[in-house]
């Protein structure tokens, strides 16, 4: 998990599967030009024996503390809840949750200093990569 401590920052021309991910998941198109276009930044820190997620989009932010293969309940910025639980396995950040009623997985992990992350959700995933900044 230290390997993944640091800044990083969205390469947008390097995302695969955007589209169909946002289509799969009804994203409506106001907010697909919004998402396909700002900065988007992922910070991970470590605070004791609790890891830290902060997510940087425009001016909007999230931040949530996790303890790894323990279930956490987080309200997003926007107000709604997700439940889950994220593990460390074989050099991967691995998240499972519910949220709206639906589940999705997440996926991090490094590749020389590039920084993957995929979402999974409805039977579609986006792969995007970050540099560290």
């Amino acid at each position: 998990m230290e390997k993944l401590i640091g800044k990083w920052e969205v390469i947008r021309e390097a995302s695969e599967g955007e589209e169909v991910y946002l289509d799969k998941n009804e994203v409506p198109q106001e907010d697909r030009q919004v998402m396909q276009t700002i900065v988007w930044t992922q910070t991970f820190s470590q605070d004791g024996d609790e890891w830290v997620s902060e997510t940087e989009a425009g001016d909007v932010k999230d931040r949530f503390k996790f303890t790894l293969g323990t279930e956490i309940t987080h309200t997003t910025n926007t107000g709604k809840t997700i439940v889950g639980t994220l593990i460390w396995n074989d050099g991967r950040l691995l998240g499972s949750f519910m949220h709206d009623g639906k589940s999705t997985t997440t996926l991090d992990y490094l590749v020389g200093d590039t920084l993957y992350t995929e979402f999974t959700r409805n039977g579609a995933t986006v792969k995007y990569k970050f540099r560290k900044v």
